[in-house]
């Protein structure tokens, strides 16, 4: 999948860590980056991806994704945010092939559905599960 902007995602990674380049390697700007993008990789599932909402994502970073990619999000993302955050990234994606499967009344919990068994453990808070799932994605 392309890589965020270097000015968006290395200033996030920047405030993030206390002013760190190193996520510079993996902007799609870095012509070193693209050299080492794996043609293997044939398409790309991306579960409520994240950053759009936080400048991590620009027009040309998305741009950048040319591999088929299916977008998988709830429309009530409270994390990635839907309308501007994961919608906004599927229909930035110009140059890709793209898809975009949304479960109503979803969050964001999708990824690691089920939970593991020790979120489900007696005595714990309901949210050590919802951490991990919610009842939309089942």
């Amino acid at each position: 999948m392309a890589q965020a902007d270097s000015d968006g995602m290395t200033a996030f990674f920047g405030q993030m860590t206390g002013g760190s380049t190193a996520i510079s390697a993996l902007a799609a700007s870095n012509a070193e980056y693209q050299k080492q993008i794996d043609p293997r990789i044939k398409a790309v599932v991306a579960f409520a991806p994240w950053g759009m909402e936080r400048g991590v994502w620009d027009a040309t970073g998305l741009a950048g994704l040319k591999k088929p990619t299916l977008f998988v999000a709830g429309d009530q993302d409270d994390i990635s945010g839907y309308e501007k955050g994961i919608k906004a990234i599927y229909e930035g994606a110009v140059n890709a092939d793209r898809y975009l499967l949304t479960y109503k009344n979803a969050r964001h919990n999708v990824a690691p559905n089920p939970p593991p068994a020790e979120a489900l453990q007696p005595g714990l808070h309901i949210d050590e599960y919802y951490r991990y799932a919610e009842p939309s994605w089942n």
